[in-house]
């Protein structure tokens, strides 16, 4: 199957906005979609980001030597759960 897509990205400061559209063959352009909000301050980083399918993902990020502060995610089902975690790069 082919499938076409197209997208778009804004840069404004330190926020960026990112949306891609796809569609079989061209057809039905926007039935899948990624839609991303993202910040950037020195050594943090968040974003949000949603699909089609309701999947959303708020992370936050700490660049402590190569380490995640925290992330939550929201499943397609409505069904919520949160993972914290702590990774390190020696």
């Amino acid at each position: 199957d082919t499938t076409n897509s197209v997208g778009v990205a804004y840069t404004m400061d330190a926020i960026t906005v990112s949306y891609t559209a796809a569609g079989d063959k061209g057809a039905d352009l926007g039935d899948d979609y990624d839609l991303k909000l993202s910040y950037t301050a020195g050594a943090l980083t968040a974003s949000f980001s949603t699909n089609e399918e309701d999947v959303t993902k708020m992370i936050a990020e700490y660049d402590l030597g190569g380490a995640t502060a925290f992330f939550s995610n929201k499943s397609e089902t409505s069904d919520y759960y949160q993972a914290m975690g702590i990774n390190f790069k020696f």
